[in-house]
């Protein structure tokens, strides 16, 4: 219960500012981060978001094809090689 009562009292609004602007970053992107602060340019903006983990991206079909098709062998419809 200590702990917890440290960790609040260090608990400060930019905490949650930079939260916000981070989740709505890897989201919707920068632009609606900036928006979301009230911000006039996004290097402020930047300044706020924390990127702790990398950028989500779509894979391409392609690799997971290729990879898929070289693990497995080619299949046809059946599910026969």
């Amino acid at each position: 219960m200590k702990q917890l009562k440290s960790k609040k009292a260090h608990f400060q609004f930019r905490d949650l500012c930079a939260k916000a602007a981070t989740d709505k970053d890897e989201a919707l992107g920068i632009e609606a981060a900036r928006a979301l602060l009230g911000h006039k340019n996004q290097a402020m903006t930047l300044g706020c978001v924390q990127h702790r983990k990398g950028k989500l991206v779509a894979p391409t079909v392609d690799v997971i094809s290729a990879e898929f098709s070289a693990k497995h062998g080619q299949r046809s419809r059946g599910g026969k090689k």
